[in-house]
């Protein structure tokens, strides 16, 4: 563990070193006397931080707030004197992880509090991280779903007080109409669902060796409806003996959502190919579209939530923008990789490698 201590006293700072080191030989120590050298001085890989409260060119809890503000996601504990606890306290209120009385310190307590300090941290970065799935979870659902339920009942609700006017190619119509937004709708809630399981662990992947043609032959049997509305062909060159290791529910998840994505944005009367090739004990899996392709700030915002996009599909489809999203997460779960190759108005390829084998 790199450890940086702040503090300007030499024998405190002998102290402490010492108790440190003796406890535990695998600490790399960073002993810096003032907080300007900290501030000026590049990231240096500290997993912890040890401060006193009184440096030369800081004081109080001013250390604390700008030792957040250069490191916010490293627990911090602060040394106090014997008539100091109350700014300790005000500090834990602050973000440190804990404060110590400098006259009580042992070596078993320091080790105790440093441990658990570092335990709280990456607890409180857990509950963060949860809160914030939970928010982006929410506003998804209200952004992105709201308005193809709004649609579907708008179509119903006409429905009801025409049909009598209805001609049964109207009728027709406004059925497929119906269909096609329940069918996006759907998939939108599984990916929801997917993405949501996989950020809580609620997924447990079993591996197992799986023909990736059958796989794909699958998927392309459940969209023949779509490919058949927007005439879109998906052309496969794949050997009939290539195999995957990997959780079959997660692969197809992938394969669903890529296949899908590939027609979302594909123009109509167009082809969709999909190849794949053994490299380095992993399977090369290309699906390549000749769509309406992405420029670099779309590709570089493509599997972060932070900065998820929902596009709309070449025939008005629409999307949450988590497809992608949940792929990146099942691939890296099954020990793979997925990246892009894609330009404005050229379309995209997606390629994902897989293992095959359980080495």
């Amino acid at each position: 563990m790199r450890v940086l201590l702040l503090e300007d006293n030499p024998g405190d700072a002998r102290l402490i070193s010492k108790y440190l080191l003796d406890k535990n030989k695998d600490i790399d120590l960073v002993v810096i006397q003032n907080l300007t050298d900290v501030i000026n001085a590049t990231k240096n890989g500290y997993e912890l931080i040890i401060t006193d409260l009184g440096l030369p060119d800081s004081t109080g809890l001013q250390t604390v707030k700008t030792l957040n503000d250069i490191y916010p996601n490293l627990p911090t504990i602060v040394l106090t004197g014997l008539n100091d606890e109350v700014t300790g306290l005000e500090a834990v209120k602050m973000g440190a992880q804990d404060y110590l009385l400098k006259d009580e310190i042992t070596p078993e307590l320091l080790y105790r509090v440093m441990k658990y300090a570092v335990e709280r941290k990456k607890t409180e970065q857990q509950l963060k991280s949860l809160a914030d799935t939970k928010d982006k979870f929410f506003s998804i659902i209200a952004h992105d779903l709201k308005n193809p339920f709004l649609g579907i009942i708008s179509y119903m609700d006409y429905f009801i007080q025409n049909y009598k006017k209805q001609s049964p190619e109207d009728m027709l119509r406004i059925f497929e109409v119906m269909l096609d937004s329940s069918r996006g709708t759907f998939n939108m809630l599984k990916n929801l669902l997917n993405w949501s399981r996989s950020q809580t662990g609620h997924i447990q992947l079993k591996p197992r060796m799986c023909n990736l043609s059958e796989i794909i032959r699958e998927q392309i049997k459940t969209l023949q409806s779509t490919l058949y509305s927007k005439e879109i062909e998906i052309i496969t060159n794949i050997a009939p003996d290539h195999e995957v290791y990997v959780d079959s529910e997660s692969f197809r998840v992938v394969s669903f959502n890529l296949l899908t994505n590939a027609i979302k944005y594909s123009h109509r009367n167009n082809f969709i190919e999909v190849s794949s090739k053994t490299a380095h004990n992993k399977l090369r899996i290309d699906i390549k579209d000749h769509g309406i392709g992405m420029d670099k700030s779309q590709i570089d915002n493509l599997f972060t939530l932070d900065c998820y996009t929902s596009r709309i599909g070449t025939a008005k489809e629409r999307g949450t923008g988590l497809g992608l999203i949940v792929c990146k997460d099942f691939i890296e779960m099954n020990n793979g990789t997925i990246s892009v190759n894609s330009k404005t108005g050229k379309g995209s390829t997606f390629t994902i490698e897989v293992p095959v084998t359980d080495q």
